[in-house]
């Protein structure tokens, strides 16, 4: 009835917390709101409508939608077979090429029942294809049109800093096997163990990560900084110039300064 809201604006009406299952209650009692979102969000009856600055703003799916749209309630059911399917075809249109493993942590992420009939029934009606990866093992899958494409792309000329949940990176295996390059988040990793830093943003130049810098928002009275703790350069690969412009960008972003230490 109020129209869109943050999830900090909802009202907990709930008679018993989520239970998280581990860690610690407090962080469960927390997070009530917040899975239920993600529950309503999955179910296709909620979504977010905008943003406002960082912070999303949910509303009911059907105000979410382009005009004309059909509500997601209003689809059909779908097999798990159909699913999967759908499922499938959408991770390897987003990842470019990818092997069946690559697929099962994409997208639906580890929810692929029967993935591999999925994928012998995608390539036999023509949707998908085998092809080699000079250099890697295995066989991987392409979408016919993309490998059609493939020889006209191209080159990547951004240089950007990527949150370390990016598509690109969010598979840890397939970003070392593809790009040489072994990522870890270091969050609840001890402040003396940890080889990178708390939150560490790999930049992509071109089409290479070139480094990553481990990152922390501060304020200084009236100013907001964007520290730089630590800068790791990729052995091999310069970019010092271009990634100092990304790093001013995203500070721009977050109505920052950039600054060092």
């Amino acid at each position: 009835d109020a129209g869109p809201l943050r999830a900090v604006e909802l009202e907990d009406r709930s008679q018993r917390a989520w239970m998280h299952g581990h860690w610690t209650d407090e962080v469960s009692s927390r997070q009530t709101i917040a899975r239920l979102l993600d529950h309503l969000w999955m179910g296709g009856l909620a979504g977010v409508s905008d943003r406002r600055g960082t912070a999303r703003r949910w509303d009911v799916i059907e105000r979410c939608l382009p005009a004309g749209e059909p509500a997601a309630v209003d689809a059909e059911p779908l097999t798990e077979a159909e699913v999967v399917r759908r499922a499938a075809l959408r991770a390897v249109s987003m990842l470019g090429v990818a092997r069946a493993p690559h697929i099962n942590a994409h997208f639906t992420r580890r929810r692929y029942p029967q993935l591999g009939a999925a994928l012998d029934a995608l390539e036999r009606s023509g949707e998908l294809a085998r092809v080699e990866v000079a250099g890697l093992r295995g066989e991987w899958l392409i979408r016919p049109a993309d490998l059609e494409r493939a020889s006209g792309l191209e080159p990547g000329r951004r240089t950007v800093a990527l949150s370390p949940f990016d598509n690109l990176l969010c598979d840890r295996g397939r970003a070392a096997e593809l790009f040489g390059f072994d990522h870890r988040l270091e969050i609840y990793v001890p402040a003396g163990k940890r080889r990178w830093g708390y939150y560490v943003l790999p930049i992509l130049h071109h089409e290479r990560i070139v480094a990553r810098a481990d990152l922390r928002l501060d304020r200084d009275g009236g100013t907001v900084l964007l520290r730089v703790l630590a800068l790791h350069r990729e052995p091999g690969r310069r970019a010092d110039r271009a990634v100092r412009r990304a790093l001013e960008s995203l500070a721009r972003w977050r109505g920052a300064e950039l600054a060092a230490g």
